[in-house]
């Protein structure tokens, strides 16, 4: 049937207006991952693209609390290939 796609009715329209990805797309971020990279701020897959060592320090320690996961699952490289068009520094 037509949108029948898991957990997007209703949010479709609004998920895109407000800019929200589906962050498990990412191998490594699971459901409570996911809850608390969006708590905190980063809520689409260009953010994880354009992390910097500064910001991935400090979503390890204080965020995942899990030292070497994010480099280790290489987020940003996944991220990178399903965002192509970001670009770091901007």
């Amino acid at each position: 049937g037509v949108g029948t796609n898991r957990g997007e009715k209703g949010k479709s329209k609004k998920a895109a207006a407000e800019g929200h990805d589906d962050l498990q797309q990412i191998a490594g971020i699971g459901p409570g991952l996911e809850k608390k990279l969006k708590d905190s701020g980063i809520t689409t897959i260009q953010q994880i693209a354009e992390l910097s060592d500064q910001d991935i320090a400090h979503l390890e320690e204080e965020i995942i609390k899990f030292t070497g996961r994010i480099n280790r699952d290489k987020w940003v490289e996944q991220a990178k290939k399903l965002f192509p068009e970001s670009k770091p520094g901007r």
